[in-house]
């Protein structure tokens, strides 16, 4: 078993924007060994861009997807497609991405 999983949090800012938050975090010591912040457009292409990213981040480690919807308005891509308890705006979008760890 790996000692570490890649985290992959979803965030549906808008109708026109995606935040994808990569984290790859340590099992066994319980600590994030590196997070990166990526955009798309809340779109078919965006999507597309979103998934590619993770395949290539991903590489052959285990992983773990969350999706939350911080939208205020209806609409985009994955607003469409998605059917998900909207969550307030945190403080920081990483109190989020924190969540996807347990």
């Amino acid at each position: 078993m790996s000692e570490t999983i890649m985290l992959f949090t979803i965030l549906i800012l808008s109708s026109a924007k995606l935040t994808l938050i990569h984290e790859k975090y340590n099992l066994k010591t319980k600590t994030s060994i590196e997070r990166n912040e990526y955009s798309f457009a809340n779109s078919q292409d965006g999507f597309v861009a979103l998934s590619k990213k993770i395949t290539v981040l991903q590489k052959n480690e285990p992983k773990r997807e969350c999706l939350f919807d911080l939208s205020e308005e209806e609409g985009g891509y994955l607003g469409k497609l998605t059917r998900i308890e909207k969550k307030p705006v945190p403080k920081s979008l990483y109190e989020l991405s924190d969540l996807c760890r347990n």
